[in-house]
């Protein structure tokens, strides 16, 4: 989507280092009226700040309403997308990280795990707007103590998120769920959650605490599906997502969703678009 101002710091190729946490991508947009930016996914989490207008984020096809205030936060492995309203184009600032620092990390993957409903991904904070328009500016001017004062941003950056969340009640099964939706419900979102990461499905099982063929059986009967045909299914679509964007080559996205080799990775691609992935990178 062509925005009427855009200014961008990119380091998806070579993420910029800070103390266990890697700046990927922030940056300001101005949207044009109507305009979208299509669906996308990177393993990354991303916080988009609503400066003003007004319009929608999605994740996995899912939207929520944002306007002027509102913070939402993106997982990795989501399917994210945003449209901005016609009458009032949308203005946003945009941080995107990597976190490898404990206790950090492991704090992020829970809020991922919990708030994985699109529905409970937007709070309000004016300090993070700030911290991160702060930081914005830093990385557009050379100025002598720049890494220290940005370790210090990002930290606080991520302490004011999680911190935040604390206010925000996840969305639950409803009350009148049964204790095999329930459990239905924690599989998928393990897998989702953990979709980049996961080698095999008896990870879920081990992490759930119940035997592979327990929950597999559980999961047909309870849905009519099954939890491989799920899985493979999540792959797919990010799969399909990650060819198309044509950030990274066919040998990564294969090494990036767990498969053998790329020869692996093109069989399977193939049985479930019709071509291989070099052939569905160059289709309009």
């Amino acid at each position: 989507m062509a925005g009427r101002y855009h200014l961008i710091k990119d380091y998806l190729k070579e993420p910029l280092a800070l103390a266990g946490v890697d700046i990927l991508q922030i940056g300001r947009l101005y949207c044009e009226p109507g305009g979208r930016i299509d669906d996308h996914v990177y393993d990354l989490y991303e916080l988009t700040l609503v400066t003003g207008g007004e319009g929608e984020v999605f994740a996995d096809g899912i939207p929520t309403s944002v306007t002027a205030g509102d913070i939402y936060l993106s997982f990795p492995g989501d399917t994210h997308a945003i449209a901005s309203s016609r009458e009032s184009p949308l203005k946003f600032d945009f941080f995107s990280f990597i976190c490898h620092r404990e206790p950090f990390a492991r704090a992020l993957l829970t809020l991922a795990e919990t708030f994985h409903s699109p529905r409970t991904r937007v709070f309000r904070d004016e300090w993070v707007s700030q911290l991160i328009g702060r930081m914005i500016g830093e990385l557009h001017h050379e100025q002598s103590y720049r890494e220290e004062l940005l370790t210090s941003l990002v930290e606080q950056v991520i302490i004011a998120t999680l911190r935040a969340f604390e206010q925000v009640q996840p969305v639950l099964p409803r009350d009148t769920a049964t204790p095999a939706e329930v459990l239905c419900y924690q599989m998928t979102n393990y897998i989702d959650t953990h979709i980049y990461t996961m080698r095999e499905l008896q990870e879920m099982a081990d992490a759930l605490g119940y035997s592979y063929g327990y929950l597999s059986a559980l999961y047909r009967r309870t849905t009519g599906g099954t939890l491989s045909h799920y899985y493979g299914d999540r792959k797919a679509q990010l799969a399909g997502l990650l060819v198309k964007e044509g950030r990274l080559s066919i040998t990564e996205i294969a090494t990036r969703l767990g498969y053998a080799n790329v020869y692996a990775f093109s069989k399977a691609f193939r049985k479930r678009f019709g071509v291989s992935p070099r052939a569905y990178r160059q289709q309009p």
